[in-house]
């Protein structure tokens, strides 16, 4: 899920929570007789309205069943929306097709696997790294790493990360044709292993 997802998620839940907590809140003061107790005995809606809503037929109906539907098709494409992810499938490269000038220059795409491979493979070369994770974000021709690297409890982090930055990342660099792959790079520490003790 994206950060932009997420944000939207956050503002759109907060606001449907402040206005059902408003109506639960008014009805439940309503029904305690914080208006009065004739409003307390009072129906949630007037004989008047019952009597408007049973002229309106069907069409009150029809006009409901369309606020349903169109309620279902925006609940279905927030789920949607939650199952999109921000990892790509490939990455969108400019090549150039030669010295000639009337040849111009062209766009191939590059499978995002190629480049997770090398770069994991030659992390997890590192003296020192348990594990590596490694995954291609943003868009096509504006591709972001995303490594998560565990190392050994014994092993130098600033070490690995000067390894990192100035050997892998470079390479992908290089691989990409470009300067510029911003990276987000997480560095965990495993646990030591647990050391078992059997008295014989």
């Amino acid at each position: 899920m994206s950060a932009r997802t997420a944000r939207g998620n956050r503002i759109g839940l907060g606001l449907i929570g402040v206005v059902l907590l408003a109506g639960g809140g008014y009805a439940l003061a309503r029904s305690l007789g914080a208006f009065g107790a004739e409003q307390a005995a009072a129906p949630v809606y007037s004989e008047r309205a019952a009597s408007w809503i049973h002229a309106q037929q069907p069409w009150i109906w029809i006009t409901l069943a369309a606020l349903g539907v169109i309620v279902a098709v925006l609940a279905l494409r927030w789920l949607l929306v939650q199952l999109r992810t921000e990892r790509l499938g490939r990455i969108a490269m400019d090549t150039d097709l030669g010295n000639d000038p009337d040849s111009g220059s062209g766009r191939t795409t590059l499978p995002t696997t190629a480049l997770t491979a090398a770069v994991g493979q030659e992390i997890d070369s590192y003296p020192g790294v348990r594990a590596v994770k490694v995954r291609v974000a943003g868009q096509p021709d504006h591709p972001e790493l995303r490594l998560e690297v565990t190392i050994e409890p014994d092993a130098d982090p600033a070490r690995i990360r000067t390894r990192i930055v100035g050997e892998a990342i470079t390479h992908a660099r290089t691989a990409l044709d470009t300067q510029f792959l911003p990276t987000q790079l997480l560095l965990s520490v495993s646990r030591p292993s647990r050391t078992v003790r059997t008295y014989i």
